[in-house]
């Protein structure tokens, strides 16, 4: 009598939660025909090309904080010593690495020193972007010597 009860459980469980291919298959064939009649009436959202985000601003986005190592450090548009300055970062200030950084290292005098280094892509807390010689910011807050 006891085995007869645990023998009905252990069947409907079988039947229950692991379905057969048939049964699978069936359902797998009701979804593909109960979709949309039409291309009119589909519900696939395309997003307009021109409202497209950046990649930069995406929400889940991964960014580290950096802090930037020297006063008046030159936040520029591309990454090159002659490209247009948007603005000049302070001391210690808080921004976002982007995960970009130039392929090439480059060899820039800094104050006194010659230091060779990538150009990183940031963010600073006011939503501007672009690019700064990467030992101008670093994981902790420091002045740099220049």
């Amino acid at each position: 009598m006891i085995f007869g009860f645990f023998g009905i459980i252990i069947l409907w469980t079988i039947n229950n939660f692991y379905a057969p291919a048939e049964k699978i298959a069936g359902k797998q064939e009701k979804l593909k025909t109960t979709g949309p009649k039409s291309t009119e009436e589909s519900t696939e959202l395309t997003p307009h090309p021109e409202k497209q985000l950046p990649p930069a601003h995406l929400p889940n986005e991964k960014t580290t904080t950096l802090y930037v190592t020297a006063d008046g450090l030159k936040l520029r548009e591309k990454p090159l010593l002659s490209a247009k300055i948007v603005t000049k970062l302070a001391l210690y200030q808080e921004v976002q690495y982007l995960n970009q950084k130039t392929e090439e290292i480059e060899e820039i005098v800094f104050g006194e020193q010659k230091i060779r280094d990538f150009w990183v892509k940031i963010r600073t807390e006011d939503n501007l972007e672009g690019w700064v010689f990467g030992a101008g910011v670093h994981y902790y807050k420091f002045k740099r010597e220049m």
